[in-house]
């Protein structure tokens, strides 16, 4: 009996080392499946943070590509205003030019006053001359007697005649006006005098008085005159005036549409370079996307070809110890 039980308890130990074996590998599957699993956990953290990271870092980036695009609108901006203001400047210049133009009109340039002062001059004299002939006609009404004073009246008036005869001969040679108005003046005062001698045979009570109305009418006559010449001359001048502000205004807006072109073609420049600049940094950004993705992609493939990795170790390992268990169930069969 004693020789039984030792063969059946060196049967049982045989029996009880391949169990023990299969246990052993079962828990180093266990263990590694386990550490599989925790690297694959810590890899997809590890992933997590990282696309985190790089939704950090685009959120960053757009946020700088929003600053510089508002820097850029704000220097455009300035670069705007800053011509405005020298377009401002510009038209105050113009407006005191226009100013200062305004106040040379009112005054007249020492060209046109000499002539104006020597056409007055002369009238004044004719004026002068006149009232002075009207007062010794006076005169010799007073000290002449009555056969001589009219003798000297038809002389008088024979020899204005002859003068205002001489001045329209002269005046239609140089076709000149001022000496054909002068020459009118002469035959008026020539005509006036002839009558005169009739007036002074039929109504000697008031001769004087009827010279005394001739020089008031030849005085207002004479003012009115200088008046007229001062007023032509003053439009001549301010036409003058005219002709030369159009040139200079022609001038000035030559200078202004060519200025206005130049800022246009500048405009247009700078509005193509942002284009250009725009167009370049979506092209940047759609390559950085795009490589972006490339990555992704192929971190993904990575990913995928390491789950199938473990999965065929996983799977490899499995076989191994279906086939560990089979092989330890047909030794215990046996």
């Amino acid at each position: 009996m004693s020789k039984k039980n030792k063969k059946a308890k060196k049967n049982q130990t045989k029996a009880n080392k391949p169990t023990n074996t299969t246990k052993e590998v079962m828990q180093e599957n266990k263990e590694e499946v386990i550490k599989e699993v925790a690297n694959t956990a810590e890899q997809k953290e590890e992933k997590a943070v990282e696309a985190k990271n790089e939704e950090q870092n685009k959120k960053e980036k757009i946020v700088k590509d929003e600053v510089k695009e508002t820097t850029a609108k704000e220097e455009v901006e300035e670069v705007k205003k800053e011509e405005k203001k020298k377009k401002d400047k510009k038209a105050e210049k113009i407006i005191a030019e226009i100013e200062k133009e305004k106040k040379q009109q009112k005054k007249m340039s020492k060209e046109y006053e000499k002539k104006t002062n020597k056409s007055i001059f002369k009238n004044v004299i004719i004026a002068i001359v006149i009232l002075a002939f009207c007062i010794l006609k006076i005169l010799g009404y007073m000290n002449i007697r009555e056969d001589t004073f009219v003798v000297d009246l038809k002389v008088f008036s024979i020899s204005i005649l002859i003068f205002s005869i001489i001045l329209f001969e002269r005046s239609y040679k140089k076709i000149d006006l001022t000496l054909f108005t002068h020459g009118l003046e002469a035959l008026f005062v020539a005509i006036v005098t002839l009558c005169e001698v009739y007036i002074y045979q039929l109504f000697v009570d008031k001769f004087v008085m009827v010279i005394a109305i001739e020089s008031l009418l030849i005085s207002v006559y004479y003012i009115i005159k200088c008046v007229r010449i001062y007023s032509k001359t003053k439009k001549e001048y301010l036409r003058s005036l005219n002709d030369i502000s159009e040139i200079v205004k022609e001038e000035k807006i030559i200078k202004i549409e060519t200025h206005r072109r130049r800022n246009k073609k500048t405009e247009e420049k700078n509005i193509t370079e942002q284009a250009e600049n725009k167009q370049e940094k979506k092209e940047k950004k759609a390559t950085k996307e795009k490589g972006e993705n490339k990555e992704q992609e192929e971190n993904k493939e990575k990913d995928s070809n390491k789950k199938t990795t473990a999965r065929t170790k996983a799977n490899t390992q499995a076989k191994s110890n279906n086939g560990a268990k089979k092989k330890s169930k047909k030794k215990k069969k046996k």
